[in-house]
C-alpha cells in the first residue's frame, strides 16, 4: 500500500453538497425531491453545501433516488457533476498537484473533508496503481449507490488531466451486478463485479502527467471537519436549524446516540448543548445581520429563538454586544 486514509470515530457524517448535487439531477427530471427529503430526515430548507449531515440519511436519499429517477444514478450524477461538489481544500489540493499522482495521494489524504467515514487507498498492482474506496457500513442501504457516485468522481478528477477520451483499465465494484451501460461510458475498461472493494485501476504511465488549468467549482469556503463530537453537534444544528426546532433529541437521534451520552459527551469536552446551540444560533444571526435587512423580531424567529428579547440576550451573552450595536459595528 501506498498510501491510507483512517477514519474517525464520531456517528459517520457526510458533506450536505452531495446529496444536493444528487438533488438537483432529480429535479430536472421532476423528482419529488422535498418531499423525499423530508421522509428521510435531510435538512429540507438549508442550501449550504458544506454542513455535515448523517451518511446514513444521505444513502437514504440516494437508493431513493435510484428508484425515483435512475437505478444507475450515482454514476450519472458523479460524471456530470460530482467533482464540482468537492470541498474547496479538497479541490484545490487535487487541482495544485504537479502529478496525477500526487493529486491521487492528495485526494486519499483529505477524503474525510468529504465524508468522516471514507476509506480510500493507493495500491500497486502490476504495472499499475488502484485507487481503492470502501466503508465498514456495507450493509446500509445506498451503499452501491453511494460507491458508483465516488468511482464515477475519481475517473472524472483524472479524465480532467489526461484528456476526456481516457479510461481506467479495470473499475471494479462490490455490488453483484452493474449497469449494461457502463461499457459505453468507460470503452475498453473491463468491469469487475462483487469485488472487496470499489476500485479504479490506472496505468502507471500516465502518473506522472500534470495537472492543467481544469476549472474547479466549489461552492462555499468549508467549515470545520466534524472530527469531533461538538464540531459534528454544531455544523448538524445549523444544517437543521431552519426546517424547525432543534433539540437535543433531534440530535442525538441524527448521531445514533442517546441525548444522556450525548450529555455525557459534550459534559467531557468541557461543553453543553445549550452552549453550542446558541453558538449556532448567534453565528447564524451574524449571517442574516449582515445579508439581510431584518428586524430583531425576523431574525430570532428564523435562528429558533421566539422572544426577541431572549434572542437580544443570548446574542450579548456569546458576542458581548446587542443584534443592533453588531449591525451599526459593520457600517462604522
Amino acid at each position: 500500500m501506498i498510501e491510507s486514509n483512517t477514519a474517525p470515530s464520531i456517528t459517520p457524517l457526510t458533506r450536505l453538497a452531495h446529496s444536493m448535487c444528487v438533488a438537483s439531477f432529480a429535479s430536472q427530471v421532476g423528482a419529488p425531491v422535498e418531499k423525499a427529503y423530508t421522509s428521510i430526515g435531510l435538512p429540507v430548507c438549508c442550501d449550504d453545501p458544506n454542513l455535515w449531515v448523517p451518511v446514513r440519511h444521505t444513502w437514504a436519499w440516494f437508493e431513493r433516488a435510484s428508484c425515483l429517477v435512475d437505478p444507475a444514478v450515482g454514476w450519472l450524477v458523479g460524471q456530470s457533476i460530482g467533482d464540482r461538489c468537492l470541498s474547496l481544500d479538497l479541490a484545490a489540493r487535487i487541482e495544485h498537484a504537479p502529478t496525477v499522482f500526487l493529486g491521487l495521494q492528495a485526494l486519499i489524504r483529505e477524503a474525510t473533508s468529504e465524508s468522516t467515514h471514507l476509506e480510500m487507498s493507493l495500491r500497486n498492482h502490476h504495472d499499475s496503481i488502484r485507487l481503492s474506496t470502501e466503508y465498514r457500513m456495507k450493509s446500509w442501504p445506498g451503499y452501491d449507490v453511494d460507491q458508483a457516485y465516488q468511482l464515477a468522481v475519481m475517473v472524472e478528477l483524472i479524465r480532467y488531466c489526461i484528456g476526456r477520451s481516457w479510461s481506467p483499465g479495470k473499475i471494479g465494484i462490490e455490488a453483484k451486478r452493474a449497469p449494461g451501460r457502463l461499457r459505453d461510458w468507460y470503452p475498453g475498461t473491463r468491469i469487475l463485479t462483487g469485488q472487496p472493494c470499489g476500485f479504479v485501476e490506472v496505468d502507471c504511465r500516465v502518473l506522472h502527467q500534470k495537472y492543467g488549468d481544469r476549472v474547479v467549482c466549489p461552492n462555499e469556503p468549508s467549515l470545520e471537519k466534524p472530527r469531533h463530537l461538538r464540531a459534528a453537534v454544531r455544523n448538524l444544528i445549523k444544517a437543521y436549524m431552519n426546517d424547525g426546532p432543534v433539540t437535543a433529541r433531534k440530535i442525538a437521534q441524527l448521531l445514533d446516540m442517546s441525548e444522556r451520552t450525548l450529555f455525557r459527551q459534550l459534559r467531557q469536552q468541557r461543553s453543553r448543548f445549550q452552549l453550542e446551540l446558541d453558538t449556532a444560533r448567534f453565528e447564524y444571526a451574524k449571517d442574516l445581520i449582515r445579508e439581510h435587512d431584518l428586524s430583531c423580531h425576523q431574525t430570532a424567529a428564523r435562528v429558533g429563538v421566539a422572544d426577541a428579547g431572549n434572542f437580544s440576550r443570548m446574542f450579548r451573552r456569546i458576542g458581548g454586544l446587542s443584534p443592533s450595536q453588531y449591525r451599526n459595528s459593520l457600517s462604522a
